[in-house]
């Protein structure tokens, strides 16, 4: 028989026994739940903050898309499993109308250089094209949060501006007045192909780096000056700074880094597909074309001024019409449903051994 003592200390070795069993009970539940999620959202690792690639000195020699395609740091991240279609999908058709927005050297060496030509995940087309066009592609990931969230179905200005970087079909380029489905226009390739999207918006930003801008005056190295164009149409304006400074926000906040990968969900990779070329027929061969519009500007309602003719000169025209756009508001990343119960559990589990001593 046992002395009373020797049965106290049995007692509290079961105590703890039972202790360090619920502790594993709970641990292992974590665990199955952590494995849960990772299998369910991917496990693909995000961009590096500050990104793979700088923007480059106005003039230097730039890369080929496949140079590019061959320096582009692959990962399975995918924050917009949405976009895996457009990020797929090739341009196809026409080629594009001439920009009168940008010099001569600019349409014969620059534009002849838009094609889209590249698959992957929405951040490796990213990567893509700040490559191909000496740019920085934490600010194109930073533009995109302004613009679209990262979303290539996102819409806005009124059903004319597409895609990842809200390029606008009305001014880029400019074809027989405004004209969406004639021969030479970026539609549909900007709302079907997020490659092609982010390409020719970069094609623009580095002419205008270049200083082959037709209308703007001295852009040649102003780097934010250029940014805050693509969305004003204008040099350094009220307006044009207001953009600047979202894009900096976000540059700042790099809020992509936080986003849940989602290519768990990703079925394989499919052969590239083509964009339908356009139906119309064929447009004049001398194309016009007038100053470039406002992107959309997120969480705040914008106004658009648009250009009463062609620009011949650097000097802009007094406006004749103003509209007033509400764009979307940029939404917050997506919470994966099963991160509340996750950190839930981790309290428990806290609170569980400071109590009990586990």
């Amino acid at each position: 028989m046992t002395s009373r003592p020797e049965r106290l200390e049995h007692g509290r070795t079961r105590r703890r026994r039972r202790l360090k069993l619920g502790a594993a009970a709970l641990a292992l539940t974590m665990a199955a739940m952590v494995a849960f999620v990772v299998a369910g959202s991917g496990s693909g690792a995000a961009p590096v903050p500050g990104g793979y690639f700088q923007l480059l000195p106005p003039g230097s020699a730039l890369p080929t898309d496949a140079e590019c395609a061959a320096r582009v740091h692959r990962s399975p991240w995918e924050p917009r499993p949405e976009n895996y279609k457009a990020n797929h999908t090739l341009p196809s058709g026409p080629a594009l109308a001439k920009f009168t927005q940008f010099n001569a050297l600019w349409n014969a060496t620059y534009e002849t250089r838009i094609d889209g030509n590249f698959t992957g995940t929405t951040d490796e087309i990213i990567q893509w094209a700040a490559c191909k066009w000496g740019w920085s592609d934490d600010l194109v990931r930073a533009q995109a949060v302004v613009e679209s969230t990262w979303r290539q179905s996102t819409v806005g200005d009124g059903g004319t501006s597409y895609g990842l970087l809200q390029v606008k079909y009305l001014y880029h380029p400019r074809v027989d007045g405004g004209c969406k489905d004639c021969s030479g226009s970026s539609w549909p390739n900007i709302a079907n192909s997020t490659a092609f999207n982010v390409d020719l918006m970069l094609a623009e930003m580095r002419g205008c780096y270049d200083g082959m801008s037709t209308y703007l005056g001295n852009t040649r190295g102003d780097q934010w000056g250029c940014i805050g164009s693509w969305y004003s149409g204008a040099w350094r304006t009220s307006e044009s700074l207001d953009y600047v400074s979202h894009v900096q926000a976000a540059l700042n906040n790099k809020s992509w880094l936080g986003w849940p990968d989602q290519s768990g969900s990703l079925p394989a990779s499919p052969a590239p597909q083509n964009v339908p070329a356009s139906t119309a027929a064929p447009a004049a061969a001398a194309r016009t074309q007038a100053t470039p519009a406002p992107a959309q500007l997120a969480n705040k309602p914008t106004t658009t001024t648009q250009p009463a003719t062609n620009r011949s000169g650097s000097t802009p025209l007094s406006p004749v019409v103003t509209t007033t756009t509400r764009p979307h508001a940029a939404t917050q990343p997506p919470k994966h449903p099963h991160l509340d119960e996750l950190r839930k559990l981790r309290k428990e589990l806290d609170a569980y051994c400071k109590a009990k001593g586990c």
